[in-house]
Formats: structure tokens, sequence, C-alpha cells
């Protein structure tokens, strides 16, 4: 559960499955030495000029549920914004994303996306539009992490505006709840490798009893 509100400027982790964020901050407090954050055209095409961030008159308050129980892709529906996934990129999208983006010169290790899903009148999905992209590799990833490092940093790319058809204009999104969000994506990495740990060292245990 994310709760995004207006009093506080502290991110806090409840437990290991809640994460409240009370903001009224710049998404700038959120920069690092460990990851960086942009807010400009990522793609070609993508996006125009960047929006300002717009303040949060009113806290509220989402979950954020997986696709499947399979699945890494997370969804969440924000009250002001709207339906989100953040989901991982195939190789084949790996593979084509430097010429796509002038950010990196090399395919990245990793690359985890959000996109808006729209939907039409039934409910059912009729598009979506990319509105941040977190980049992890040789030339992004935390200095002295490794490709296969769980929830280790990399460049945030944010578009905050749509463009074409899907949202012209539109603000789609604001920082903090793409900031938190993706925190919350790279908790979620480090808790399924603490899992696959404790599953390795218990069948260990077990075979040597």
């Amino acid at each position: 559960m994310v709760r995004i509100g207006k009093d506080a400027d502290s991110f806090v982790e409840s437990d290991e499955n809640d994460v409240v964020l009370e903001a009224n901050a710049d998404a700038d407090k959120k920069t690092g030495s460990k990851s960086s954050i942009t807010q400009a055209g990522y793609s070609e095409g993508i996006c125009g000029a960047p929006a300002a961030t717009q303040g949060k008159a009113d806290a509220e308050e989402f979950p954020l549920t997986s696709k499947n129980l399979i699945s890494r892709t997370i969804q969440f529906a924000s009250p002001r914004h709207g339906t989100f996934e953040w989901r991982y990129c195939s190789r084949k999208e790996k593979a084509s994303f430097p010429s796509t983006s002038s950010s990196v010169s090399s395919a990245p290790n990793n690359l985890l996306v959000l996109e808006k899903v729209f939907k039409n009148e039934d409910g059912k999905e009729s598009g979506r539009v990319r509105v941040a992209q977190f980049i992890r590799g040789e030339e992004t990833r935390t200095p002295g992490s490794k490709g296969s490092s769980a929830g280790n940093g990399g460049r945030l790319e944010i578009c905050l505006t749509g463009t074409g058809e899907k949202g012209e204009g539109e603000i789609l999104i604001d920082e903090v709840t793409v900031v938190v969000t993706v925190i919350v994506m790279l908790k979620k990495e480090i808790d399924r490798l603490r899992g696959a740990q404790i599953a390795v060292l218990s069948a260990g245990a077990s075979g040597g009893s």
C-alpha cells in the first residue's frame, strides 16, 4: 500500500509490504549518488517539454498489486491519475533500447518501465503511454553493484505529459508517485532475492538433517 500526502516530506517503510510517502517535496530530494532522476523527453516522439510538478492538495492511498502469481509486473490505480503498470522489459526491448534513447550508449542489463493504461467506457484497455523508465546498466547502475544485484540503483527518466491521441498536453502522472512506486519495485526485488536465499538455505538444512 502506498500513501501520498501533503504534510510530511519523509519516506517511511511501515512493513515489508507497505510503503508510506507523505510528501510535499520536490523529486530532487529523491536523487543522490546512487541514482539519478531526469525529467526530459527520454525517447524522441514520446513526450514533449517537461511539465511542472503538480502539487498534491490531499493525501491519496492505493495498493500495488501483482498482475498474476508468477509475474513481476505490478499494477496500481491512482485516484488522481488513473491506472498504471510497472513492468520489466524483454530481451528484445532491451536490445533495441539504445536506438530510442540518447541517455546511454549500450543496452541496459535491466529496463523497468512505467506505462499509463488507458481504458474505454467498457473498462477494456484501449492503449498505453510510457511515462517513466528506470535504466540499469554499466553506465547507470550504482557503483560497486552487479547486473544481478537486487534493488541496485540506476537512472530514472520521467515524462509527465502526454502527446498524440493519448493525453495530448495532459499531466499523466506526478514525479512523487513515480519515485515512490519505483522504490517499491526495487524493494520487491530485494524481498524476492531474500525469499530465494531463505528457500535455498532451508533446502540445504533439510537435506543435511
